[in-house]
């Protein structure tokens, strides 16, 4: 075999898939169970519950968007959003964790499944006089008045 036909084995293109570490889930799957844990116990506080909630309770009827660590929703059942009776959630979410930690949903932690980011609610906006762009003349004379009586104040005239 000679030197050249060695060469022709190389190939540059794997330099990528030799540095391309193995994805472990068990990070994300821990993230995943402590977030469903903390949902439960805001569930089941008595206060108002502070922070994010991937749960709302109208009815006696809880609807569930639970979300994964990277912001994407988690899809169950194909839905990302399912309604169970409020006296059964606790059981939901304790089988959900246990599942979680069995690796059922290793495919959507990686990003095979459900990978579209959560889209974010976007509001329109009123444009003001003048098109919008910093502040008002008004309030820019105002602050150059400002500006002015305090150099006068110290002298700087």
């Amino acid at each position: 075999m000679a030197l050249k036909d060695i060469f022709n084995l190389f190939d540059d293109k794997l330099a990528d898939v030799f540095a391309k570490k193995a994805y472990d889930p068990a990070k994300d799957r821990a993230k995943l169970v402590k977030r469903l844990e903390t949902q439960k116990a805001k569930f089941l506080a008595t206060e108002p519950a502070r922070g994010a909630k991937d749960f709302k309770i109208a009815n006696g009827v809880v609807e569930f968007r639970p979300v994964l660590p990277g912001g994407h929703p988690l899809v169950l059942g194909g839905k990302e959003v399912n309604y169970v009776p409020s006296e059964r959630f606790t059981d939901v979410l304790d089988k959900l964790i246990a599942e979680v930690q069995a690796g059922e949903v290793d495919d959507q932690l990686e990003g095979k499944e459900g990978s579209a980011p959560m889209p974010r609610a976007r509001t329109a906006r009123v444009p003001r006089e003048g098109g919008g762009k910093g502040w008002s003349e008004e309030r820019r004379a105002a602050y150059a008045a400002t500006i002015a009586a305090r150099k006068a104040a110290k002298g700087q005239g």
